[in-house]
C-alpha cells in the first residue's frame, strides 16, 4: 500500500464527496465510488478556518479504514485506522491537497480531520468521511469468473428435469464467451451481456426460475453482482 501528496488542488473524476462544517470549520473529502484493487486514485481533501488568516493555527489528518469518534469537546479520538498524513500545527486558514492511494480489494473509509488551534484552549475538530469500493481487474483476474462458476456448479443436480440441465450447460458455456470478452478486453460488451442475457438466464425472468434452491440462486446471483461491479469498475 502507498500513499504520496501532492499539495496542490487538482479536479478528481469521482462520485462520492462529503462535506461539513462545526463552529469555524468547514471541510470536505472527495473520491471515486469504485476504484480497481491496487491501483492509484485520487482522494482530494478541503479545509478551511473561516475568518481565519495567516497567523491562524490548524491541525489535520487523513487516514483510510479508521475508527473514530468525538470526545466531550468535538475532538476527534482515533482508535485505529492507518494514517496516510497528518500534522499537529500548521500555520494559515485553508488546507488542500490531493493524494494518490490505493487500496486492497474491499470496501474503504476514508476520514479527513481538521482542527482548530487557535490559542491555548477552546480546540476542536471536525471530520467528514468518504466511502471506496475496490475491486480487482476482470481483465487480469478471472477470479470474478471463477467464483460464478463455482457457484453455479454447487447448485445440485438433485430433482433437476433435463431441460434444467441444458439451461446449466448452457449458462456454463456463455460464462466462459464472456470470459473470451474480458480477455479480448472488450469490458463494455462483457459487462452488457452480463447485466443482460446472463442475468436473465439465472434469474429465470418471465418463467419459473430452475435453479429450485433459493440460497443456491442467491449464491449464483451475488457472483453475477460482483462480476458486474468488477467490469464497471474498468469503464
Amino acid at each position: 500500500m502507498s500513499f504520496s501528496a501532492l499539495l496542490v488542488l487538482v479536479s478528481v473524476a469521482a462520485a462520492g464527496t462529503t462535506s461539513d462544517a462545526y463552529e469555524a470549520l468547514e471541510a470536505e473529502i472527495v473520491a471515486p465510488d469504485a476504484v480497481t484493487a491496487g491501483e492509484l486514485f485520487e482522494l482530494e481533501v478541503y479545509g478551511e478556518l473561516v475568518g481565519g488568516s495567516d497567523f491562524s493555527v490548524f491541525s489535520y489528518g487523513v487516514y483510510q479504514d479508521a475508527t473514530w469518534a468525538y470526545d466531550g469537546d468535538h475532538m476527534v479520538v482515533v482508535a485505529s485506522g492507518e494514517l496516510v498524513e497528518g500534522s499537529g500545527f500548521e500555520w494559515g486558514a485553508v488546507f488542500e491537497a490531493v493524494y494518490e492511494v490505493e487500496a486492497e480489494e474491499g470496501e474503504h473509509t476514508y476520514t479527513f480531520v481538521m482542527g482548530y488551534r487557535d490559542g491555548a484552549h477552546g480546540w476542536y475538530d471536525l471530520a467528514v468521511d468518504v466511502d471506496v469500493s475496490t475491486s480487482a481487474d476482470c481483465a487480469a483476474d478471472s477470479s470474478a469468473v471463477d467464483a460464478l462458476l463455482d457457484a453455479l456448479d454447487a447448485v445440485s443436480d438433485g430433482g433437476l428435469l433435463a431441460p434444467a440441465g441444458v439451461r446449466r450447460h448452457a449458462l456454463t458455456r456463455w460464462i466462459v464467451v464472456i470470459q473470451s470478452m474480458i480477455d479480448a478486453g472488450e469490458t463494455e460488451r462483457a459487462l452488457f451481456a452480463v447485466n443482460g442475457d446472463l442475468r436473465r438466464r439465472v434469474a429465470g425472468l418471465g418463467e419459473p426460475s430452475w435453479i429450485t434452491d433459493d440460497s443456491s440462486r442467491e449464491a449464483v446471483l451475488a457472483e453475477i453482482n460482483a462480476l458486474s461491479a468488477c467490469l464497471a469498475a474498468q469503464l
